[in-house]
């Protein structure tokens, strides 16, 4: 089997022998794919082989279905552009899921440093929602509103992985104290 057939060729394959020539294509182009995407994406090497397997299906959905294809493009094109899109699709979902967290973060950050602008009362308030909180989380939070560390500094004091993982850590742990100091007020009323 060789890869310079035209589109419509490779199209006749894969619906006349799918198992074979998905097989050859996959073994043929995936760790190029993979590389190329890591240069071109910056996307990690699972991210990339999802992408690359979803291209592979999705080539094989296309031509068993018996989509038109352009003739002018090579396999590894058609089969590349939709494995960058598939890589687009997931950096997307990503950065939406960042934004949102962006934005609660935010809230949070509002919502504290109103407290801790505040009389002393409100920093004991503050102290008593951190003290109802999983250790880590206090321990995290703590570390970052009253030591002022940065990520990279909190990821090393917890023994995270990186900045990354603290980053989503505080996320999580700012909306818990979110809910515990919404809840206090309520209390309070």
């Amino acid at each position: 089997m060789t890869t310079n057939k035209r589109l419509s060729e490779w199209a006749e394959l894969i619906r006349e022998n799918p198992d074979e020539s998905l097989s050859y294509l996959y073994r043929f182009y995936r760790d190029e794919f993979i590389f190329r995407s890591f240069k071109t994406f910056g996307c990690d090497e699972d991210v990339a082989k999802d992408a690359f397997q979803e291209a592979i299906i999705a080539v094989y959905n296309n031509f068993s279905r018996g989509t038109p294809v352009y003739d002018g493009a090579s396999i590894k094109t058609y089969l590349f552009d939709i494995g960058d899109k598939k890589i687009l699709d997931v950096k997307k979902r990503k950065e939406h899921i960042y934004l949102s967290d962006a934005q609660a973060i935010k809230k949070a950050d509002k919502k504290l440093s109103e407290m801790t602008n505040e009389p002393d009362i409100d920093k004991e308030k503050l102290n008593r929602a951190l003290d109802q909180m999983p250790k880590d989380c206090s321990k995290l939070l703590r570390l970052f509103f009253f030591h002022r560390y940065d990520m990279e500094s909190i990821a090393r004091e917890l023994g995270l992985k990186n900045a990354n993982t603290a980053k989503s850590k505080k996320v999580t742990c700012m909306k818990k104290l979110t809910e515990i100091l919404n809840q206090m007020s309520t209390i309070l009323l």
